[in-house]
């Protein structure tokens, strides 16, 4: 089943959150709406967010807050802030603060939508590169990324122990035909060190 990307979106005005939600589940983003400061942060704590959609002026936390809490955070979460606030004052604390992008009130919601979609390409392309600088390997249909620490067959993820996962890593970084060989005498007992050899 294909993942949908994550968005929290934390917005007081209800008639402008149901039109951005609306318009993001038609490019097929799962959309979670608060309109309160604090259960908006709480949210965000839980995790597994993919973006963060943030206006300023809310109920209980402003948005200042909420942006400066997230990037005290482990995990990056890409954040564009809405706001009546279009002072360049208010533009730049909120960059300064973590925020990746800054959308001044009224806006076009197609050009919040395509910058959302164009931040996740970046932020995407970028998980790439950590990615391939970790050494992540690609075998037909089996992904294993040692950032993450996970295995993939054909895009399902592989249950493995710490010891099995640091074992499918090691043998697959090896010459494909000593890796092969291994697997050989592996399942057919044999004893041959040249069968075995690791170079």
């Amino acid at each position: 089943m294909e993942h949908l990307k994550r968005i929290l979106l934390v917005e007081d005005d209800v008639g402008i959150a149901n039109v951005l939600a609306m318009h993001l589940r038609d490019e097929r983003y799962e959309v979670v709406h608060s309109a309160d400061g604090a259960e908006g942060l709480r949210l965000l704590e839980q995790g597994g967010w993919d973006a963060l959609v943030l206006d300023l002026m809310l109920p209980g936390v402003d948005g200042l807050e909420i942006c400066r809490r997230a990037r005290a955070m482990t995990r990056y979460t890409p954040i564009i802030i809405t706001s009546a606030r279009s002072s360049e004052v208010h533009r730049i604390l909120g960059l300064e603060l973590g925020a990746d992008d800054y959308l001044a009130k009224p806006f076009s919601v197609l050009e919040l939508v395509a910058r959302v979609k164009a931040l996740l390409r970046r932020v995407e392309a970028m998980a790439r590169d950590v990615r391939a600088d970790a050494g992540t390997l690609e075998l037909g249909g089996l992904t294993i990324d040692p950032l993450a620490r996970e295995a993939t067959v054909d895009g399902k993820r592989l249950e493995l122990t710490p010891r099995e996962f640091d074992l499918l890593y090691f043998f697959a970084r090896i010459p494909a035909r000593s890796f092969r060989g291994w697997i050989c005498s592996t399942r057919c007992g044999a004893t041959s060190t040249k069968a075995t050899s690791i170079r």
